[in-house]
């Protein structure tokens, strides 16, 4: 039968409204939100910004909404019916939502074992409506064993992943150690991620300060500001990252560790065992407890009995002391926190990546005033504000912040050394970062020393 020009007309005409009714329940359908325009891609910016990880494992309404810019869920498998309410929330919030995958890698991985990784990661993206995907690299950087040729195995990998995620107009943060990774004498990878596009942005995990191939073996703090500040140093100067695209990772939560050998009286050291009685660390025995735990479990330690390290500027408390060993805790404490909102916010950085907020969103409402203070109202308006429903703790708090900036924290120790050092490299030409200075009095410092 033949059709004619007025039946095409009208045939076409049909069919595209058809096909679009069809496209228009579609997305309504596939939308969980109440409302279409929750699930759109925004791509809200700010020039500075909170960033929080989730695991989901707290009631997210609770949380101090004013001032996260960004909130990233940590995912495992392919399921995402639990993730809905979150992600509605988030953009109903003006944030962006973002989802955390942990790239593998491993010799025996294949490239259709890759391949599927991919797929169900851009899904799981698309599927909830992400603005961000944000990629834990830490296991393909690998760590101290890596050699000059796995750069590019770690380069490839990523770029492979950036191009399906920047294909579906999605923003890719990568997660990187503390410092810039090197494998050997290269430590290019970082500035290579950066100028050929693949990550939009970059964040520090906060518990990379810490592997397995630390030596000696024994307890520390999460993150040191000296580290964080040396670090970001690297990635701004030596990587060329630019301070809009680098966020500091903070940790909201402490570790307990089990000492195998305990060092009392004025050494307090917690030595740690040994993998199999191999040189390498183990780590992986320590437990991690959040503020929550740690305010729950041992209240009067976190509160008032615990001890402040000269060298890391971290709250620690040993118990269980016996002549067999110990258990010794570190954890941030405000003032520690402060330092490093404040490092944030002096550097001009794009800001701060919480790890996690589920941590203290069980506190009652004086806890949580005072720990939302410190991250909000610094990092957003760069002002600290007291309420006038602040408890007393944190006008407590606000004081001892007021009374460390003033000074009162001085001494000769090498981490305050350090970091003073460091912070005058940021307002100056790059200077290679261990580089000696003609006057530096870390001169005769050892980083091999039994005790660091």
């Amino acid at each position: 039968m033949l059709i004619f020009p007025k039946q095409i007309k009208l045939f076409t005409l049909k069919f595209v409204v058809l096909i679009s009714v069809k496209l228009v329940v579609t997305r309504s359908v596939n939308c969980p939100c109440e409302s279409q325009s929750l699930c759109r891609i925004n791509h809200f910016t700010n020039h500075r910004e909170v960033t929080v990880i989730t695991e989901k494992k707290s009631d997210f309404k609770k949380w101090t909404w004013e001032g996260l810019h960004n909130v990233i869920h940590v995912v495992n498998g392919t399921d995402s019916e639990d993730e809905a309410d979150l992600m509605c929330y988030t953009h109903s919030k003006k944030a962006n939502y973002g989802i955390l995958v942990r790239m593998p890698y491993s010799v025996e991985m294949t490239k259709s074992d890759f391949d599927t990784w991919v797929n169900n990661s851009i899904k799981r993206a698309k599927k909830m409506y992400a603005e961000i995907i944000a990629v834990d690299l830490l296991t393909i950087v690998g760590n101290c064993h890596m050699d000059e040729d796995h750069a590019q195995i770690a380069f490839n990998f990523t770029n492979a992943f950036a191009k399906r995620v920047h294909f579906y107009n999605r923003k890719l943060s990568c997660i990187l150690p503390w410092k810039p990774p090197c494998f050997g004498s290269n430590c290019n990878l970082t500035s290579d991620l950066i100028n050929s596009g693949i990550c939009d942005t970059i964040m520090t995990s906060p518990d990379s300060f810490i592997t397995d191939c630390d030596k000696p073996c024994r307890a520390k703090a999460t993150m040191p500001i000296s580290n964080v500040i040396i670090g970001t140093d690297e990635y701004l100067y030596h990587s060329k990252v630019p301070v809009s695209m680098f966020y500091v990772g903070v940790p909201w939560h402490g570790y307990d560790y089990k000492c195998s050998k305990y060092l009392g009286n004025d050494e307090d050291v917690c030595m740690l065992p040994q993998k199999n009685n191999s040189a390498t660390c183990d780590f992986q025995s320590r437990k991690k407890m959040t503020f929550y735990d740690l305010d729950t479990i041992y209240h009067n330690y976190y509160e008032k009995n615990h001890k402040w390290s000269k060298l890391y500027n971290s709250n620690y408390f040993n118990v269980n002391v016996t002549n067999e060993g110990a258990h010794q805790i570190w954890y941030d404490s405000d003032l520690s926190l402060y330092e490093k909102y404040k490092f944030a916010l002096d550097m001009k950085l794009r800001g701060v990546v919480i790890w996690t907020v589920d941590d203290l969103v069980n506190y009652d409402q004086g806890d949580a005033q005072e720990w939302h203070w410190l991250m909000h109202n610094m990092m957003v308006t760069g002002e600290h504000k007291e309420g006038a429903d602040m408890s007393m703790a944190l006008k407590a708090m606000a004081i001892g912040v007021g009374c460390f900036i003033g000074g009162t924290i001085i001494g000769a120790i090498i981490t305050t050394i350090i970091a003073k050092k460091q912070m005058k490299l940021m307002n100056r030409r790059y200077q290679p970062p261990f580089q000696k200075d003609e006057d530096d009095e870390t001169a005769n410092f050892h980083e091999d020393d039994r005790y660091l």
